[in-house]
């Protein structure tokens, strides 16, 4: 398996839109890394130098364009800081029928712009709405539909979300999304926990249908993508001023922070993420008020280094750890507003 460097121009930058991919984040470290997709990617700051396990070393580095096959594993030894832009790509989940909208509404339209909607949900510091229309139709294909919630960034429809529930709607639902985005998708089946998670990816719009097999219900989610990344880019700001405010505004004085890494979520999510963000908070400023939350971060620091080691080469476990941290998260995150 060889990783490709390349020097690209900025047409081909601005063709392949790499401006609007996701950012990663990293500091100096060393670590194992494992590609289950392929994935390409633009260094904008830093100094790499990746070990194959056949021996060879790979350098790359600022204004560089790396492509890693799927398959490979490899150690990451970054000598300077890294930023790169990063996009996974899997033939696998590449769907047709790419949709412009749901239900006769278009990406990006406005909230206001629309008669029959009603504010389920506001949130003025995320500028986030979630709201239902009066008037809407509860079926999907043969699927008849619990609840249909439509979702607005800065008041522009990005993404919605649909539950059924039932193993027979969950499955017309299922049915519905293959005969009409086709079956490229891909899928993850978590051992420990009875659920099934599905994936369509497009150029602009995701797809994920979760289905629980503890009450046969589904919910199914579609998003717009430019709107999410910013949608997640304001959330991240919005979240990192909470969290300085709160540090300013203190009124007790609390233990000093652990030094030690989160070694686990940071395997999982990278050491500048907004999850790792927010569950050092949760340890800092709420764990260590109390002596059993003391006892707990003491006994996950002394676990957690093997568990890390195990889980760097384990994929399957690396999943199901990162679904349960993502539930955790979900939860504090709904704390901290």
């Amino acid at each position: 398996m060889q990783i490709k460097v390349e020097k690209p121009s900025q047409q081909y930058l601005n063709d392949r839109k790499v401006s609007s991919w996701a950012i990663w984040e990293k500091e100096v470290s060393r670590f194992d890394w494992y590609y289950d997709d392929t994935e390409e990617c633009y260094i904008l700051e830093g100094d790499v130098v990746v070990e194959t396990e056949d021996g060879k070393r790979v350098e790359f580095g600022k204004g560089d364009f790396v492509t890693f096959p799927k398959g490979l594993s490899c150690v990451w030894d970054i000598k300077k800081p890294v930023r790169k832009h990063y996009m996974t790509i899997s033939k696998r989940i590449r769907m047709k029928n790419e949709p412009n909208g749901f239900q006769g509404i278009e990406w990006g339209t406005r909230y206001d712009t629309i008669d029959d909607m009603t504010i389920f949900e506001r949130s003025e510091k995320y500028k986030h709405i979630k709201a239902e229309r009066r008037n809407d139709i509860k079926k999907i294909g043969e699927a008849r539909i619990d609840s249909i919630l439509y979702c607005f960034f800065g008041d522009k429809f990005y993404f919605v979300e649909v539950i059924t529930r039932g193993w027979e709607n969950s499955q017309s639902l299922l049915n519905y999304s293959i005969a009409t985005y086709g079956d490229n998708f891909k899928v993850e089946d978590f051992t420990a926990i009875p659920q099934k998670l599905y994936y369509w990816e497009g150029e602009d719009v995701k797809i994920r249908a979760k289905y629980s097999g503890t009450d046969g219900a589904m919910m199914w989610c579609l998003w717009y993508k430019p709107l999410e990344r910013e949608a997640r880019r304001y959330n991240e700001k919005v979240m990192n001023e909470i969290i300085e405010h709160k540090k300013e505004v203190a009124k007790v004085t609390l233990p000093k922070p652990q030094k030690e890494g989160c070694f686990i979520a940071t395997l999982i999510y990278g050491d500048k993420s907004l999850e790792v963000t927010i569950l050092r908070h949760w340890r800092d400023n709420h764990l260590s008020r109390y002596r059993i939350g003391r006892e707990f971060t003491k006994f996950y620091y002394k676990i957690s280094p093997g568990v890390a080691s195990k889980i760097a080469t384990k994929e399957p476990l690396r999943k199901v750890l990162k679904l349960l941290l993502d539930n955790l998260v979900e939860i504090i995150n709904k704390d901290v507003k």
